[in-house]
């Protein structure tokens, strides 16, 4: 059987004698029926090893070859001549939910990793662990904390690179440390290299067109998110050159990469993909970075295959994260594994008539960003959490999506329907979760790149349209329940809606919310009104600003309005980040509601 695998390569004998009992139990557990049918399949393999380029935050119309007016990225422009271009779609819009995903063939629903502590559970099938299974030598080098050991991402590895102390690696480092252990690529292996150079902060040599800029000039997403600069053409277009400049100088990193794994040979028989988590929003709803909403700039990234003996065609075909296991496992002629979410594309894709793999569903669970969208091309649906109505697009008609009711009603409300039942399905298959919380580098580089710490975001610069204070839909499933969201263009707006609700145990569906406010020097008073249901006295809410404790309330059921303090601090910031926590005074004997309605600063 080995011999047939591997058609005689005797090197590879020992390893996979080595892994042929952990290889058989793997197959047992992935539901393949039979030896034979391993063989079968194996037999048929494209590929004998695996090389993807992950590249952090890279959105796919930063790209020359997918109509890019810059030329930002010369050498993946000859990688998707030669290769396979499609539109890639990612799960999420943000790291770890989307590589959870990618490598786990599952929707973040089941696999769990979804919010800023959650780790990848160690029971759900993992890519690299069931590559090793059937002899694979596997190598990581990361460089974003969000998918590091600590979170769960090292499982199935001979080696484990996190390049996390300089908070963003530049990928010539990064290539560099690869290619230093390129010899250990004996086949079959799979390499994972994760480039972060396009995340923001960005920090680029040199700006886009701007030679005589200064690195202290930078404008980043995070001032905007702290009021220090308007979101205006100005400060846009300063990101823009910078992450522009950032993927230039990436690209050639690439270059290097592949050019020294040609070197070494390991790119004989060997599929690279080319892809990115996620995106990146430079104000075109009014938000910048990611993580905060599911608009097509955040969710729409490349996919490049590269490989001796495909043929090349470029496609605006579409195709999803979550069918990339069973589609790379496919092409190394390995049993598809069973119960995943995704559907292999390989044999499909393979063809230059590719039409994609049909609807795709996306997830965001970050924080106060709890969205779902479900795309049935050209037609999109967004449900965001704090709102009651949902959003729908025709991406023909509107590729921007900028009219939030491009659908006839039956057809939106048809498919608002089957995207809640699919989440509904999901989540009754879920694997039980985890946690982890972040030390070391790995809590350093975050805080670094805006993940944790005060510069954390918690809510848009600003949202899609008005917003009222209505309670949610009570027929959504309540773990789309979000309490916040901020418009900085009219601080007058009501900015706090939703409901918090507690069981009979006491357990509150999300005890705690940040709001960022914008301060004017004479203000003096932050004002909170809402509306609290209990049978009696039994809610506490405690409120800080800006790290400090001001108050804490005792809430009476019914109407309530709460008047605290300004610190002097948040005034010469000109900006208070006001953090609410409620909790159960006494044990609930039956459920609990907290409705925040609005929000003041006076």
């Amino acid at each position: 059987m080995i011999e047939q695998i591997h058609s005689g390569k005797d090197r590879l004998w020992k390893v996979m004698a080595r892994t042929v009992v952990v290889a058989w139990a793997s197959v047992v557990m992935a539901g393949c029926p039979s030896r034979t049918t391993i063989e079968e399949r194996a037999t048929v393999r494209d590929f004998e090893n695996l090389v993807v380029i992950m590249i952090d935050t890279l959105r796919s119309d930063h790209l020359p070859s997918y109509g890019y007016h810059r030329p930002t990225a010369p050498y993946l422009s000859q990688v998707a001549e030669e290769g396979i271009q499609l539109q890639g779609y990612a799960v999420s819009s943000w790291t770890r939910s989307s590589i959870a995903t990618m490598l786990t063939g599952l929707y973040p629903q089941r696999h769990r990793a979804i919010g800023r502590n959650d780790r990848l559970p160690a029971a759900v099938p993992y890519l690299p662990e069931m590559l090793a299974a059937y002899g694979f030598h596997n190598l990581a080098f990361v460089t974003n904390g969000n998918v590091s050991a600590q979170f769960g991402f090292d499982r199935g590895y001979a080696g484990f690179e996190e390049r996390m102390s300089s908070g963003k690696p530049e990928a010539q480092l990064v290539a560099e440390q690869v290619l230093a252990r390129a010899g250990e690529l004996e086949a079959p292996y799979y390499l994972h290299v994760h480039l972060i150079d396009p995340h923001d902060p960005y920090v680029p040599k040199q700006p886009w067109e701007r030679p005589d800029a200064k690195r202290t000039d930078y404008v980043q997403p995070t001032t905007i998110l702290r009021g220090e600069r308007q979101l205006d053409a100005d400060s846009v277009g300063w990101m823009i050159d910078q992450y522009d400049a950032e993927i230039l100088e990436m690209d050639g990193a690439i270059r290097h990469l592949m050019e020294g794994l040609e070197a070494a040979g390991a790119l004989d028989s060997t599929l690279v993909v080319v892809t990115s988590d996620h995106g990146e929003e430079f104000g075109e709803h009014g938000g910048v970075a990611h993580g905060s909403s599911l608009y097509e700039e955040v969710i729409r990234v490349p996919y490049l295959l590269w490989g001796k003996g495909l043929t090349s065609y470029r496609s605006s075909a579409a195709f999803h994260q979550v069918d990339f296991l069973p589609t790379a496992f496919e092409a190394l002629g390995l049993p598809t594994p069973k119960g995943l979410d995704g559907v292999s594309q390989w044999a499909a894709l393979k063809d230059p008539g590719y039409a994609g793999g049909g609807e795709r569903l996306f997830h965001l669970g970050l924080d106060n960003f709890q969205a779902l969208a479900l795309l049935s091309p050209p037609a999109k649906v967004v449900q965001r959490a704090k709102e009651p109505q949902s959003l729908a697009f025709d991406l023909e008609q509107d590729p921007h999506e900028k009219a939030v009711n491009g659908l006839d009603a039956k057809r939106e409300s048809e498919l608002r329907e089957q995207m809640v039942r699919l989440d509904r399905k999901l989540k009754k298959r879920a694997y039980e979760g985890e946690t982890a919380e972040a030390t070391g580098d790995v809590r350093a580089q975050l805080e670094a790149l805006g993940y944790l710490g005060d510069d954390a975001p918690s809510a848009p610069v600003s949202d899609h349209g008005a917003l009222a204070a209505t309670p949610l839909d009570a027929t959504l499933p309540s773990e789309l329940i979000v309490d916040s969201v901020l418009d900085l263009r009219q601080p007058s707006r009501q900015l706090l809606q939703g409901w918090l609700f507690s069981d009979r145990n006491g357990t509150w569906s999300s005890p705690h919310s940040r709001l960022v406010l914008p301060v004017a020097p004479e203000a003096r008073e932050l004002v909170l009104a809402g509306h609290s249901v209990a049978a009696r006295p039994a809610v506490r809410c405690s409120v800080s600003i800006n790290g400090s404790p001001v108050k804490d309330f005792d809430l009476t059921p019914g109407s309530f309005e709460l008047v605290v303090e300004i610190p002097d601090e948040a005034r010469t910031r000109g900006i208070a980040y006001v953090d609410l926590t409620v909790r159960p005074s006494l044990q609930m004997k039956s459920p609990a509601g907290l409705h925040w309605n609005r929000v003041a600063v006076r």
